[in-house]
């Protein structure tokens, strides 16, 4: 019974517009200044994280953002071997 009127509530506020879950951590342009750095090759996302006020830059790596900024190549996250 809880269930069935949780989902019906979180089908209430879809259909109101409300976003669900998370709010991300970092904007948009944050997060494409990231992938540029990274995709330089001279810092991790370890190092980046925290200049950009975040933790960790784990959602860039769940997402496969990572992947995709290099077609698909399968690029260690790494830092970038010489």
């Amino acid at each position: 019974m809880v269930c069935a009127r949780t989902g019906e509530g979180r089908a209430r506020a879809k259909a109101r517009g409300v976003k669900l879950g998370r709010k991300p951590k970092l904007t948009p342009h944050q997060k494409r200044e990231a992938l540029e750095r990274r995709a330089r090759g001279d810092e991790t996302l370890a190092e980046i994280g925290p200049q950009l006020q975040c933790e960790r830059l784990d959602d860039l790596k769940a997402h496969g953002a990572m992947e995709e900024n290099h077609g698909g190549q399968g690029r260690s996250l790494g830092r970038a071997s010489p």
